[in-house]
């Protein structure tokens, strides 16, 4: 319910619009115009009518025209801020935060009803994450810091502070973060390869020209590409070793005399199942995240030699590259961390007693 309320006062409170300063600098100082909110009220043909929700000319009806779809009735568009209503405004988008808003706290609610308190400590966790990302990771790469370095040291932090916060600090959340640093550590030096390899310079297409060009200071676009791949990875690589480790650990909770290769065989058994559903799921999430890219490649292909070229640009063979370097840290990790967990597992008492000898021996 607080969930559904705060979601309900944002999407109401959230606007585009931001007064202008009263200051004879302000029209000099002002680099983009101002949006403002409107509903559409009528439409007719490729124009129609809206009221304005923000500004100076709040609830007065205005003349838009429409250059895309048309909108419904009803609908709330962005216009651009004017000081007089009896000129025409183009509607230049949708406004979409209401709606968007209101997506994220349905999953919100779902995730809590469903998973309960671990269900609530996996939101906090992936706020975190993306705390990390917003907070570390962009500022120090768009300062023109080693997008790479930023980009590991970003993913272990998430892997360590995320996982801490959604599964507590014990045993077999110890057991999962040291199988979740080995895999990112063969993750990364397989991506460093596969991108030398492959001959990528992390300029593919329009964004990432922009971005390279237009930044104020030198930004390493090749480490963006490979920091990318890496965080992306991590992600999988949560569910995946967590699974892991505590399918070992409820075997062992099970039959605690089992020896390291039972338990080993056991839970590879169960990775190995869902092995086969997450390689798929990795390879259809690219698939579909690149599909308007592959139906326009698709339309000029009439050759196996057409097609060929089209798989030998960059922006498809980045695709490739980073669903193989992804599926190849997944089969990695389940062995990994199952060998690891039935390594382990029960081995709590003796490496807590062996830190416990080392710990005067360091003090001295």
């Amino acid at each position: 319910m607080v969930v559904l309320i705060v979601a309900a006062c944002l999407a109401a409170w959230l606007t585009p619009y931001r007064a202008t300063p009263e200051t004879p600098f302000a029209v000099e100082e002002q680099t983009y115009g101002s949006f403002v909110r409107a509903e559409v009220m009528k439409v007719t043909g490729d124009s129609g009518q809206a009221r304005i929700l923000d500004g100076d000319q709040e609830n007065q009806n205005v003349q838009v025209k429409f250059y895309n779809d048309q909108p419904r009735v009803g609908t709330v568009v962005l216009i651009p801020e004017q000081t007089q209503v009896d000129e025409a405004s183009t509607v230049t988008d949708v406004w979409r935060m209401p709606a968007l808003i209101a997506l994220v706290a349905a999953m919100i609610v779902l995730v809590v009803i469903i998973g309960g308190r671990q269900g609530a400590l996996s939101i906090i966790g992936l706020g975190i994450s993306i705390a990390v990302v917003a907070g570390y990771l962009i500022p120090q790469v768009l300062a023109g810091h080693n997008a790479l370095v930023v980009s590991c040291i970003a993913a272990f932090a998430i892997a360590t502070i995320s996982i801490l916060v959604a599964h507590a600090l014990r045993w077999r959340t110890i057991i999962s973060l040291l199988s979740i640093y080995a895999v990112l550590g063969c993750v990364v030096l397989f991506a460093v390869f596969a991108g030398w390899y492959t001959s990528l310079t992390g300029i593919y297409d329009e964004t990432s020209s922009l971005l390279g060009i237009g930044a104020a200071r030198s930004i390493d676009m090749y480490g963006i590409l490979i920091g990318g791949i890496i965080i992306a990875t991590l992600g999988v690589l949560d569910d995946v070793v967590t699974t892991q480790v505590a399918a070992v650990d409820e075997l062992y909770k099970l039959k605690p005399r089992a020896g390291w290769r039972e338990l080993f065989t056991r839970g590879m058994s169960v990775g190995r199942e869902h092995l086969s559903a997450l390689v798929n799921t990795l390879a259809l999430a690219y698939v579909g995240v690149a599909l308007p890219t592959i139906l326009i490649l698709s339309q000029s292909v009439s050759t196996s030699e057409q097609g060929l070229l089209n798989l030998n640009y960059e922006y498809i063979a980045i695709e490739i590259v980073r669903t193989v370097v992804s599926s190849i840290g997944i089969i990695m990790a389940i062995p990994l961390s199952t060998g690891l967990a039935a390594l382990l597992v029960g081995k709590k008492q003796r490496v807590l007693g062996i830190l416990e000898k080392v710990k005067p021996n360091l003090r001295r």
